[in-house]
């Protein structure tokens, strides 16, 4: 689990005093490294589960971090201000979503066009037998496997660029996606392009 974390990581190739927004903290074992890698810049991470923030208080305190804000939130309308941030990871937080693509656009508000999403998300299994395993534990738990190419397809459509994605087990994938710089269309500053 520590392998995905620092791969996704490596992905999302931060920087000292960027900004990057955290989605779903997964008990904070992401939290420090992330904190550490962009200090002195902010790290805000947000989770709906109040349990899961203490925890990851607790992480902060016990490894020095001092440049996270802790939010209790909806993951999916975080708190943030339009296109401040430079960098977004997603964690386990698209499978509880039957619009994963709304999800991305609506939670990525706050990105800066070029701004790098990261994210990791249980994923559909190419193997029928492990697929069909996974659509009866899915509907036991009420989360759902994301198919990762028609996701990407559909995340490109229209705000991103650049998808790109590893699926190291059958069960977990990850990916990563770059959000477009849009242009006004005839004059229009509403108007927009999209970009591949």
């Amino acid at each position: 689990f520590e392998d995905e974390l620092y791969a996704m990581l490596s992905w999302l190739d931060p920087s000292p005093s960027q900004s990057v927004l955290l989605l779903g903290c997964a008990g904070g074992m992401l939290v420090p490294p992330l904190a550490h890698a962009i200090y002195p810049g902010p790290l805000i991470a947000v989770e709906s589960d109040i349990q899961q923030l203490q925890q990851v208080q607790q992480r902060c305190i016990e490894e020095g971090v001092d440049n996270a804000v802790l939010i209790h939130g909806d993951l999916a309308h975080p708190p943030v201000r339009n296109a401040g941030l430079d960098r977004m990871v997603m964690f386990g937080v698209l499978h509880g979503t039957n619009r994963p693509v709304k999800f991305v656009n609506e939670a990525t508000v706050g990105l800066r066009p070029e701004g790098v999403v990261v994210g990791v998300s249980l994923a559909r299994s190419i193997l029928p037998r492990i697929a069909s395993q996974q659509d009866r534990f899915g509907r036991s738990l009420g989360v759902r496997f994301l198919e990762m190419n028609e996701f990407g397809r559909d995340l490109c459509r229209d705000s991103f660029v650049q998808f790109q994605m590893d699926q190291p087990s059958n069960w977990m994938a990850r990916f990563v996606v770059r959000k477009v710089v849009h242009t006004p269309r005839n004059g229009h500053p509403n108007g927009a392009h999209t970009a591949y």
